[in-house]
């Protein structure tokens, strides 16, 4: 397989953010995409919550506070970087303390719309400035999900990006990232709103994770059987038909484990470890 530039966008990536699967599945892959040579490079912010003592992080000198307009606000952001644990692979953390600067990943203040809608500004500007075209975005759940729409928008003028592709990851379809209509402004997309599900904002919504379906080059979930549930009734949570639009575009790949991690002979979170070979 031809070495391909892949930016791999996500709300968590274990060990620095975690909730549950997403973090451990985003980790797995980016070790194994890197380690098949790959020009990997995973992007998610730099919460509060994240221990920055454990291990050294560098800022990036050329992504020091860039400013992004949101509505009729201004973000500053930085970047750092560090090595993914197991690898030595650079991630690169978002640092905006106005928006992640909170005790948990995810927050009721009101400004989630923002605070995601952010992040995937943040790393198309990041690549802009590194001078960096991917081959493919990948855009993990609800979280992501905008980051097809603002190629095909705001960023639509920069050739740097003219052959970069996009690919959205359903791993829970369940959380869809669902905000009032007021929130268009503060997105930016005011001016690109006849794109957004007219049904939606009819109704006084627009849903992150149903604009990426929309929007995104190409749809993948976790398994081959989960991608034909989803576009069920019982199983698609409301999406299901726009899935069953497009789902010459949408494939299941079944989730792998890192067995880096999950090795029974070394593993130090169970009480005893063994192998095949030595059950006692």
């Amino acid at each position: 397989m031809d070495r391909l530039r892949l930016c791999l966008v996500a709300s968590e990536l274990s060990p620095f953010a975690k909730t549950g699967g997403l973090a451990d599945a985003c980790a797995g892959l980016a070790r194994y995409l890197a380690g098949r040579g790959h020009d990997l490079r995973p992007f998610l912010p730099l919460y509060s919550r994240i221990d920055t003592t454990q291990q050294e992080f560098f800022a990036v000198d050329f992504l020091r506070h860039v400013p992004v307009h949101m509505g009729k606000r201004t973000f500053v952001f930085s970047v750092f970087t560090t090595l993914l644990p197991g690898s030595q692979l650079p991630i690169y953390l978002i640092h905006c303390p106005e928006l992640y600067q909170r005790p948990g990943i995810y927050d009721e203040s009101g400004d989630e719309h923002l605070r995601f809608a952010f992040l995937a500004r943040a790393v198309i500007e990041s690549c802009q400035r590194m001078g960096w075209a991917p081959d493919v975005f990948h855009c993990n759940d609800w979280h992501t999900a905008l980051l097809p729409i603002y190629l095909k928008t705001l960023y639509a003028w920069d050739p740097l990006f003219r052959a970069s592709r996009s690919l959205l990851t359903i791993h829970n379809i369940a959380y869809q990232g669902a905000f009032g209509a007021d929130v268009v402004p503060d997105l930016e997309l005011g001016d690109h709103a006849s794109l957004l599900h007219q049904d939606d904002l009819g109704r006084g919504v627009v849903g992150f994770l149903r604009t990426g379906i929309l929007y995104a080059d190409f749809l993948s979930t976790v398994s081959p059987t989960h991608a034909r549930e989803i576009c069920t009734p019982e199983y698609g949570m409301g999406l299901d038909e726009m899935l069953r639009t497009r789902s010459d575009h949408l494939v299941g790949i079944l989730n792998g484990v890192d067995y880096g991690d999950w090795d029974p002979e070394t593993d130090q979170l169970i009480p005893f470890t063994y192998s095949r070979d030595d059950l006692g």
